[in-house]
């Protein structure tokens, strides 16, 4: 797999080039009957998928922020193949190389749910603690559609569950039955040319759930926090998340944090 340094991105990222998604022992599924413990150096992932989102078969894709160490291992990393390319290299900043000691994007399996509550299919992954960013929505492992034009980050602590809330997925062209998702929704033919636009969302979560699985465990909400519009060019289409409220909006195209009431910078 090709992973590469986005030097002007979301806080220096390693991102996987082509945007490959994966799912393992990183990011593991609890499925329907599992035991569910709760180690103390794994983060956990509670989220809802309403039917409608999953029927589009766009899958949520999540982005890691790397630790020191590991962005430390890719720069000597590509500094080496750098200087093994020699004069035909280029550039440092634009130089891509294999690498595969990394893998930081994640992507949502929606066939992998531990249970389902009405309408909702209720997903529980384990995964590595540390800062994650919706980054978009994927396909086959690949990403379709980047959350390129404002989306929110969190927080997922070791030996905790995060309730992400709900992902709401639909058709970007027609009106939605989210209300949450009314700005981005009905906006013509235009988001069906040729490829079709996808609208996303959240809906916040509560930290709580009827599943007597999760009822003695230690389940928070997530915080949630706006990230301004960035650059990734290993993607199909690229839209925003929508509007949170209380946490991201929007005026012209620049990303409100409403926690604050500023506009987010841009990231390149």
């Amino acid at each position: 797999m090709m992973i590469r340094l986005m030097m002007a991105a979301l806080l220096a990222l390693v991102v996987p080039a082509a945007a490959h998604a994966q799912d393992g022992p990183a990011f593991q599924h609890f499925r329907a009957g599992a035991a569910i413990t709760l180690a103390p150096d794994k983060a956990y992932f509670l989220i809802r998928m309403p039917e409608e989102s999953v029927s589009t078969k766009l899958q949520p894709v999540f982005l890691r922020k790397p630790s020191a160490a590991e962005l430390a291992a890719y720069r000597e990393a590509k500094l080496a193949a750098h200087s093994k390319a020699g004069k035909d290299a280029g550039p440092i900043a634009s130089f891509d190389f294999e690498y595969t000691a990394a893998t930081n994007l994640f992507q949502i399996e929606n066939g992998k749910f531990l249970a389902k509550e009405g309408n909702d299919r209720l997903f529980l992954i384990a995964a590595e603690p540390g800062d994650y960013v919706f980054y978009g929505a994927g396909f086959n492992k690949f990403l379709w559609q980047c959350n390129c034009m404002g989306t929110v980050s969190f927080t997922a602590e070791a030996g905790k569950i995060t309730d992400l809330g709900a992902i709401l997925i639909t058709l970007a062209w027609k009106p939605s039955g989210f209300p949450e998702l009314a700005e981005d929704t009905g906006l013509g033919p235009k988001m069906r040319q040729d490829y079709a636009m996808f609208a996303v969302g959240v809906r916040l979560g509560t930290g709580k759930s009827g599943l007597a699985q999760l009822a003695s465990l230690p389940v928070q909400p997530a915080e949630y926090h706006a990230v301004g519009a960035f650059r990734e060019p290993a993607r199909l289409l690229a839209n925003r998340l929508a509007p949170i409220p209380g946490v991201l909006g929007y005026d012209k195209g620049a990303v409100i944090d409403l926690r604050t009431g500023k506009v987010v910078p841009k990231r390149f």
